[in-house]
């Protein structure tokens, strides 16, 4: 309960009509204090994203305003916590920030995704995600991966992101594959 109290706060903070100074900063600030529960610091990484929006929309302010990178490294940081929910929030923020803002490396948004999808010792919801991603932004080097997993994934959501990746980024020899399934 104490947490949709505080994201209903955190929704309230950020439909203002000017965000509050400093609100990056202390999202970053609750994601890396490991004394917050996981659930918390999750939702962290997804407000640093309508923060980030509204503070600098569209490729517009500084990239090299220290909120702002903090925010970033924050995001790739996550990435790395493979055993946790984290990596596949800050991806999906990653791709999306990329998107209007040359700053993000919307390319190694993909190679980070790629390497997290293969990786069969990441946490199943990231690989999901990291599937989907590497279809999204047309990682063809996923397909090895997105093929055994379409076919043996230990679970339907894991195989269902892997068959929806071979037919995002696969060629017409997938075809059987597909229809097999």
């Amino acid at each position: 309960i104490f947490n949709a109290f505080k994201n209903d706060v955190l929704d309230m903070l950020l439909r203002q009509d000017r965000v509050p100074d400093g609100l990056g900063g202390q999202l970053v600030k609750m994601f890396r204090d490991k004394e917050h529960d996981d659930v918390w610091r999750d939702y962290s990484i997804q407000y640093m994203t309508s923060y980030y929006e509204a503070k600098w929309p569209a490729g517009g302010g500084n990239g090299e305003d220290p909120e702002r990178r903090e925010i970033e490294a924050s995001y790739w940081a996550a990435a790395t916590e493979k055993g946790k929910t984290f990596p596949g929030t800050a991806l999906l923020a990653l791709e999306r920030l990329s998107r209007d803002n040359s700053e993000v490396d919307r390319a190694k948004v993909g190679e980070k995704a790629l390497e997290l999808a293969m990786d069969d010792q990441c946490v199943e919801a990231n690989r999901i995600t990291c599937l989907r991603l590497c279809g999204m932004l047309n990682k063809p080097d996923i397909l090895p991966t997105a093929r055994v997993l379409a076919q043996t994934g230990s679970t339907a959501p894991l195989r269902m992101a892997a068959i929806a990746t071979v037919g995002d980024v696969g060629n017409r020899s997938d075809i059987e594959l597909l229809q097999s399934l």
